[in-house]
């Protein structure tokens, strides 16, 4: 019996590959809705309805109802577009009005923007939805340190260390 190296062949070329999963078509469907300037071959299966940011009508979806827009959110905010991170988060904020991260996520994008008073309203309502969670109070202070109100951007990074 030998016990040498292995010969390659295809099968085994292809057992090394890695599988698809329905992430990697998730993601190349949702680049092309961001970013619909890059053109990629069309797919052979229409987009599902669930991706869209409307609210879905069963509450089977419940999980796509958050996920999906999530997952705009992210994708927008790795391209650097903050025009629709702003948008997403919008929409996400219409359905889920206490979403903590969501208005972090905002207000961080209105910072980038220079629309501190904007940015200092959603942290604002994200401090009064979870006061125990530090990012918020980091986040309002570096806006308020923008704004030059250096006081009170020191007492809300000493809020966030505590």
């Amino acid at each position: 019996m030998f016990r040498g190296k292995k010969n390659l062949t295809t099968e085994n070329i292809q057992e090394q590959q890695p599988k698809k999963t329905w992430i990697h078509g998730l993601k190349k469907k949702m680049s092309s809705i961001i970013h619909p300037q890059v053109t990629q071959k069309p797919s052979s299966t229409p987009l599902p309805s669930t991706l869209t940011l409307e609210s879905p009508k069963r509450r089977s979806f419940s999980l796509l109802r958050h996920h999906v827009p999530k997952f705009k959110i992210h994708c927008a905010k790795y391209y650097n577009n903050e025009n629709l991170v702003i948008e997403y988060c919008t929409q996400y904020l219409d359905r889920f009005p206490s979403s903590y991260s969501t208005l972090c996520d905002r207000a961080e994008t209105f910072g980038k923007l220079r629309r501190y008073g904007e940015a200092l309203n959603d942290l604002n309502r994200a401090i009064a939805v979870k006061p125990h969670k530090s990012t918020a109070w980091c986040l309002r202070g570096i806006i308020k340190g923008l704004n030059k109100f250096y006081m009170e951007a020191i007492e809300d990074l000493n809020n966030a260390l505590y």
